[in-house]
Order: C-alpha cells, then sequence, then structure tokens
C-alpha cells in the first residue's frame, strides 16, 4: 500500500512536470522605441511557469540577458518597439548544463543572427525598414522536432525555431537570414 502510493506521488509529480512543459510557457520582453535620442529600453516581464526548476528559469533568465545587447538594436535600427518571446516550453531536452545561460554556444549564435539580420534589413534604407515596421511587431525564438530552422512570420511576429542540431545541415546563415527576411516582406 505504502509502495503504491509512492508510485503513484511520483507518477503525479511527472504528470504535472510534463503537462507544464506541454503548454506554451513564454519569456516576454517589450523592447521600447528610441525616444528623442534615448536608447530603447528592454522590460523583461514576471517569469516564474510552475514546476520549472530554479536552475532552468535562471538559465532562461541569463540566456535573455545574453540576447539584450543583440536584441535592443532592432527598436532602435527599425525605430520601432518589439515584443520578444522566447518559447520555453519547446527548451525541454535543449537546455545545456555547464554553460551560464543554458544554450550551446552555435544555438546561442543562431538566436543572435536572427536579431542581427533583423537588424540589417532596417539597416538597408528608409524603404526597407518601412517594410519591416509595417509587417513586423516582435520576435519570437524556440526549438522545433523540424529537421530544419525555419523562419516565417505568424500574425506579425518573426519566429525563429531552430532543432538544435550544430551539424549545419540545417542551418540558417546570417545571409539567408537577411534574404528569407527580405523575402517575406
Amino acid at each position: 500500500m505504502i509502495r503504491t502510493l509512492a508510485v503513484l506521488v511520483a507518477l503525479s509529480s511527472v504528470a504535472s512536470v510534463a503537462t507544464v512543459y506541454s503548454q506554451s510557457v513564454y519569456l516576454r520582453v517589450e523592447i521600447s522605441a528610441p525616444n528623442n535620442g534615448n536608447a530603447p529600453v528592454a522590460d523583461l516581464k514576471p517569469f516564474n511557469p510552475p514546476g520549472m526548476s530554479l536552475a532552468d528559469r535562471t538559465a532562461i533568465q541569463h540566456m535573455w540577458e545574453g540576447m539584450e545587447f543583440q536584441l535592443t538594436p532592432v527598436a532602435r535600427w527599425c525605430e520601432m518597439p518589439v515584443e520578444v518571446s522566447i518559447d520555453v516550453s519547446s527548451f525541454q531536452g535543449q537546455l545545456v548544463r555547464g554553460t551560464q545561460d543554458g544554450l550551446h554556444p552555435g544555438t546561442r549564435s543562431r538566436f543572435y543572427d536572427v536579431a542581427r539580420a533583423m537588424s540589417a534589413v532596417c539597416n538597408g534604407g528608409d524603404m526597407q525598414r518601412d517594410a519591416v515596421r509595417s509587417t513586423i511587431r516582435g520576435m519570437r525564438f524556440g526549438f522545433t522536432q523540424s529537421p530544419n530552422d525555419t523562419l516565417t512570420i505568424q500574425d506579425g511576429t518573426l519566429v525563429f525555431t531552430t532543432n538544435g542540431d550544430l551539424t549545419g545541415r540545417s542551418h540558417l546563415g546570417y545571409a539567408d537570414m537577411i534574404n528569407r527576411i527580405m523575402e517575406m516582406l
């Protein structure tokens, strides 16, 4: 009886963690547009999903801190506010222990490249900046089970997902990202 009860409690715990990760959980950040020559300001929204360990929440927060310097220029070059979301629920099994932000350096550079590509498009001139401003209001990052990286625009959000394959076979490079963004605008 006690053994059965212990097994039920353990299964219940596993099920509740699985339920948390099966739902979409996002770290959200709002980046203001530059104002009167002042730099854009990033506002990190409260992030405390139930069932996620402090270690994982800390890694995700450190990941954002590492991405912030790449994403705030998007607001500056595109001269617009940007809503950023990180699909934390897609990170299950992708966080790397022993790194400050929980990401493999190759994955981290892919996320940075999307932000750099968006800034580069806006930096191309008024026509490019206006095209971005009329189409894109936010950016979302996450992992996918798809064999290839994806870069799409969904409901005004530039969405980048990677499968974590660091061999380069499925990799969208920086120049590819710029071209893909321009083709979608």
